[in-house]
């Protein structure tokens, strides 16, 4: 998997990240992620930043993303606790 995050602030750059992941995620019959690994096989990350921007660089998503935003094992990420009930998720071939 190919990533790339960049972050800006204003219309300046402030930090751009790209590399090629490995993803590897624990069947859904689990429906936790607690087995869910990424892997970095190579990277590189372009800072420019200036002493108030180290914030902004920390808070952003970065290569977990695809892992932690994954709605059907951390269902609260979108739904609360009494919604998730009323839906019904399925897997289907590509």
């Amino acid at each position: 998997m190919f990533y790339r995050e960049t972050i800006t602030k204003g219309s300046r750059y402030v930090a751009v990240s790209e590399g090629i992941l490995d993803v590897y995620k624990s069947p859904y019959d689990r429906r936790t992620v607690r087995g869910d690994r990424v892997r970095v096989n190579k990277g590189r990350q372009v800072l420019s930043q200036k002493a108030g921007d180290t914030l902004a660089v920390k808070i952003q998503g970065g290569p977990r993303l695809a892992v932690d935003f994954d709605l059907v094992k951390n269902e609260d990420v979108l739904f609360d606790g009494r919604s998730i009930d009323y839906y019904e998720y399925t897997q289907e071939q590509p």
